[in-house]
């Protein structure tokens, strides 16, 4: 019997748009590929909110692993925006100087 890869399309098509892949190549702005973080944090503070207010107990592992994911994405976020800032600020000023030494090298 061959492998029914119209049925794996027709299966993985849908899940693959929702994630923001197209089949066709197309460039596609889904909703998943850019609150992937947002929502990440969403659903560890659900769980920990959760455990705080039943008698539902996290792990430690897993109270370890959401800690971790919190500060290496509250962190790595701030440094990311803040190297951002910098390397435009420096391409500006790179741009600039090249503006100055090109404008004077016409005026002689």
């Amino acid at each position: 019997m061959a492998f029914p890869f119209h049925l794996v399309s027709k299966i993985i098509g849908p899940v693959a748009k929702v994630i923001g892949i197209d089949t066709s190549g197309a460039q596609v702005d889904a909703p998943l590929t850019k609150n992937w973080r947002p929502l990440t944090m969403v659903i560890f503070l659900g769980l920990i909110i959760i455990s705080v207010f039943t008698n539902y107990e996290l792990s430690d592992t897993l109270l370890t692993v959401i800690g971790s994911v919190m500060v290496v994405y509250v962190g790595g976020r701030s440094f990311e925006k803040k190297a951002v800032e910098k390397t435009i600020d420096a391409l500006k000023k790179l741009e600039s100087e090249k503006r100055l030494n090109d404008g004077s090298l016409k005026q002689k």
